[in-house]
Parts: C-alpha cells; sequence; structure tokens
C-alpha cells in the first residue's frame, strides 16, 4: 500500500462510535421584535369619525354598521375587500427561492450520504486495529496439579501441617523448572 494511514483511537472516538443515536446540536432561535403596541383609543375613534364621514357623503367607504374586520379598509382587504394578487405573480417571485431551497436539500442528502459512508469506513478501520492489538497469549499456569495436591494436603492436615512436607517438595521443585524454563526461552 502506498497511502500510510494513521488512526488514533482514543475512549471518546470509540464511545462517539458506539453510539447509535445521531443528535443534531441545538440551533438557537433569533430575538424576535417585540409586537408594536395597539393604537391607542383616540385614533380609532377618529378612523371611525372619518368613515362615518365619508360614507355620509357618498364617498365609497366603511359601512358605519359593520364591524371593522368585515369592511373594504380591513386589514388584507377584509372579507369583502379587494381581490387579492394572483397566485402566479407568487410562484415567480418565489422560484429563485424554491430553486435554492431544493438545491440546498440535494447538497444535504450527498453530504449525509457521504458522511455514512465515511463512518462505515471509520467504523471497519477501527474494527481492523483492534483486532491487530497485542493480545497476551492464554497459558494455563504450570504446575496446577501439585498445587491443587499441597491445597488438598493442607485441608486434610490442618491441625499436622508438617505430614505435607513431600507435596511442598514436590510444587517447589515444579516452579523451580518452570521458572528456569521461562527464563531460558525469554534469554534465547
Amino acid at each position: 500500500m502506498s497511502n500510510q494511514f494513521a488512526l488514533q483511537v482514543t475512549p471518546e472516538l470509540m464511545y462517539r462510535l458506539t453510539q447509535d443515536e445521531r443528535k443534531p446540536p441545538r440551533r438557537r432561535r433569533p430575538k424576535r421584535d417585540s409586537v408594536s403596541p395597539l393604537p391607542s383609543e383616540p385614533s380609532i375613534q377618529a378612523d371611525d369619525q372619518e368613515s362615518q364621514a365619508s360614507s355620509t357623503i357618498g364617498v365609497p367607504g366603511r359601512d358605519p354598521y359593520l364591524p371593522p374586520f368585515l369592511g373594504p379598509q380591513a386589514p388584507f382587504g377584509g372579507l369583502f375587500g379587494a381581490p387579492a394578487q394572483p397566485a402566479a405573480d407568487f410562484k415567480n417571485e418565489l422560484a429563485p427561492v424554491y430553486q435554492a431551497i431544493e438545491e440546498s436539500e440535494r447538497i444535504a442528502q450527498k453530504l449525509h450520504q457521504k458522511g455514512d459512508e465515511e463512518l462505515e469506513r471509520v467504523k471497519e478501520l477501527a474494527l481492523e486495529l483492534k483486532d491487530k492489538q497485542y493480545k497476551a497469549p492464554s497459558h494455563a499456569p504450570p504446575c496446577q496439579s501439585e498445587r491443587a495436591a499441597c491445597v488438598d494436603c493442607y485441608k486434610q492436615n490442618a491441625k499436622n501441617p508438617l505430614l505435607c512436607a513431600k507435596v511442598v517438595q514436590a510444587f517447589v521443585g515444579c516452579s523451580r523448572q518452570a521458572q528456569e524454563e521461562f527464563i531460558a526461552s525469554a534469554v534465547s
């Protein structure tokens, strides 16, 4: 392989790789401007007087007997107000916005897919590194039978442990021989 790849496996990385759920970082909402206070009573009364005057003169205005939200001068044209702007105009104005949204969604989908592929690749590399780590050989300790014989002898002869001298000498000899073999194998 010409490409050398190094990956440092830390406990934090292992923790992040073992987590199944992805929690996106929380976004803080932008602070909204406060709503302006409602107009005071005198301006509403002045508005009402103007509409009554205009309806008595014959100028088209608000009918004095209709509530303000039903008249033609109500916000957004009221229920009986002027027709709204055609939908085609809104579509033409919003077309670039929709295109930008679609493009950003496509890019986000590609990034998400690449991120998933990269995550899988890193998980595979982490498993390979974990498998390649040094594992100590698991040999059975030497002289197990002699040790078991010593323990049994001491249990049976708890009041007179001197009777176990031959068994203890056999265990000591076996352990000394195992130690010498280990040292000889380490030196060579």
